[in-house]
């Protein structure tokens, strides 16, 4: 459809020419056609994942899949549907906070310092390593 031309930046012409696997990014490949496998093979019904796919452009962008198997009465496999939620913005923010906390660690261990959280009745709830080898109780 349109918006899946769209999300991996092709005209709709060529979706036809082309399977998943143009789309989809290299170190990828090799767990989707495990689970793809399995699904055609009827061991599984239906599964979800993130994986990423590549633009035409060349960026990656981050998706969530929902694929079900279509199937004859028979069992075998006609044909997938699948369901595809671009999440390459939430990708994003969390390797930003990721790296921030990395940052903020690093930064309390080089500065020799320590966090302490308290409730509102200054209990301690939760207190790191650098809090107890700095502060003198």
């Amino acid at each position: 459809n349109s918006r899946y031309a769209e999300l991996v930046g092709v005209p709709i012409e060529e979706l036809p020419h082309r399977n998943w696997t143009a789309y989809t990014h290299p170190d990828d490949h090799y767990e989707n056609q495990k689970i793809l496998d399995r699904l055609k093979s009827g061991d599984i019904n239906n599964f979800s994942l993130e994986k990423r796919y590549l633009h035409s452009d060349g960026t990656i962008i981050w998706v969530d899949i929902t694929c079900a198997g279509l199937t004859e009465s028979d069992g075998s496999c006609l044909y997938y549907l699948s369901m595809i939620n671009n999440i390459t913005e939430r990708k994003i923010e969390q390797e930003k906070l990721k790296e921030a906390v990395h940052i903020k660690e690093m930064a309390l261990q080089n500065a020799k310092a320590g966090v302490v959280s308290f409730d509102v009745q200054a209990a301690v709830i939760r207190a790191d390593s650098g809090f107890f080898t700095t502060a003198t109780l």
